[in-house]
C-alpha cells in the first residue's frame, strides 16, 4: 500500500479522533455537530484545495440543515474519490448511542402508514445507494474515554458497521411490533462487525483507495459538468462531481450542489481527486453491501 494512501487515510482518522475528543469534552452535542466539525477539521488541515504535493486534491461542502428535513437516501455524509472519469462513493449515516442507558437516540416514526424505527427506515432508504454500487456504512460515535473503550469499538475514533449487518439486525424493529434501537443493539452489531473485521475510517479509506472494496462508477456529462445520478424509482438526484483543478472557475457548481443537498439531506460532502494510477491500478474492487 502506497505512502500516499496511508497519509490520506490517516488524515481522515485524525479528524475523527479530534472530533471524539471534542465529544468527550462536551464541545459537541449531537451527530450533526460531529459530522460538520469532522468536515471542518479535514478542510482546515488540508487547505481548501488539498495536498497536491502528495498527489491529490480535495474540496469540502458543509451545510447545517433543519433536523426535520427528510434524508431521502438515509445518510448524512458522502465522500467521492475520483480518478479521471470514474469515482468511488462512500456514504455514511452517523449515530450516537447512549451507553449510559438513556436510550433516546432512536424512536418510532408514527407519521407513516407503517410505523418503524427511524434508524431502520434510514437503513432501508440506503438500498438505493447500495443498488448502484455505493459503499454504505453506519458510523457509531463514542463519548467513552479513549483507550478505555468497550470490546469491539475503536479505541480512538468512531466505529463503523457495514450496512448489510445493520440491515439484518434492523429487521426486528419493524411492524407489527416496531421498537426503537437501544444501545444494546448498536453494541451487538459493532461487535459482530469486529468479528468479521474491525472497521474504522482509516481502514475504510485505505481499502477504497487500494481498490480492495467499492465499485468504480462512471461519471455522466451534463451541462458541461461531470455528475453521478442516483435513481430512486421515478426520482433522480444528480451529484455534481467537479474537476477540482478548475473548481474555482466553475460558477454552476454551487447551485448544483445546493440542489443535491436540499433533495437528499446529505449535508456533509468531501470530494477527492487524483491523477495518479496508484489509486486505481488494482482490479480487486468489489461491492460491499
Amino acid at each position: 500500500m502506497s505512502t500516499t494512501i496511508k497519509r490520506i487515510a490517516n488524515w481522515f482518522y485524525h479528524a475523527d479522533h479530534w472530533c471524539r475528543t471534542d465529544l468527550i469534552q462536551r464541545h459537541i452535542v449531537d451527530e450533526r455537530e460531529y459530522m460538520a466539525r469532522w468536515i471542518t477539521y479535514m478542510d482546515r488541515s488540508s487547505g481548501r484545495l488539498g495536498r497536491k504535493r502528495i498527489g491529490y486534491e480535495s474540496y469540502f461542502v458543509s451545510r447545517t440543515l433543519s433536523p426535520h428535513l427528510e434524508r431521502s437516501l438515509g445518510c448524512d455524509a458522502l465522500f467521492s474519490f475520483r480518478y479521471k472519469n470514474q469515482i468511488k462513493i462512500l456514504c455514511i449515516e452517523s449515530k450516537r448511542p447512549d451507553f449510559r442507558g438513556r436510550d433516546d437516540w432512536d424512536n418510532i416514526d408514527m407519521t407513516k402508514s407503517t410505523p418503524a424505527s427511524r434508524f431502520t427506515k434510514q437503513i432501508r432508504k440506503q438500498q438505493v445507494l447500495a443498488n448502484q454500487g455505493v459503499l454504505v456504512y453506519e458510523m457509531f460515535l463514542n463519548d467513552e474515554q479513549r483507550l478505555q473503550t468497550r470490546p469491539g469499538y475503536d479505541k480512538l475514533g468512531s466505529s463503523f458497521v457495514r450496512r448489510g449487518i445493520a440491515l439484518d439486525h434492523g429487521q426486528i424493529n419493524i411492524d407489527p411490533n416496531p421498537r426503537a434501537w437501544k444501545w444494546e443493539d448498536a453494541d451487538t452489531i459493532v461487535r459482530k462487525q469486529s468479528i468479521e473485521s474491525p472497521v474504522d475510517i482509516k481502514y475504510l479509506v485505505e481499502m477504497i483507495l487500494s481498490c480492495q472494496i467499492g465499485n468504480r462508477l462512471n461519471l455522466d456529462s451534463f451541462d458541461g459538468d461531470s455528475q453521478f445520478v442516483f435513481e430512486d424509482g421515478g426520482n433522480t438526484f444528480n451529484l455534481p462531481v467537479p474537476d477540482l483543478k478548475t473548481i474555482l472557475e466553475n460558477q454552476s457548481f454551487g447551485q448544483k450542489i445546493e440542489r443535491f443537498i436540499e433533495q437528499t439531506g446529505i449535508s456533509q460532502i468531501g470530494f477527492f481527486q487524483t491523477e495518479s494510477e496508484t489509486f486505481w491500478k488494482s482490479d480487486n474492487s468489489s461491492p460491499i453491501i
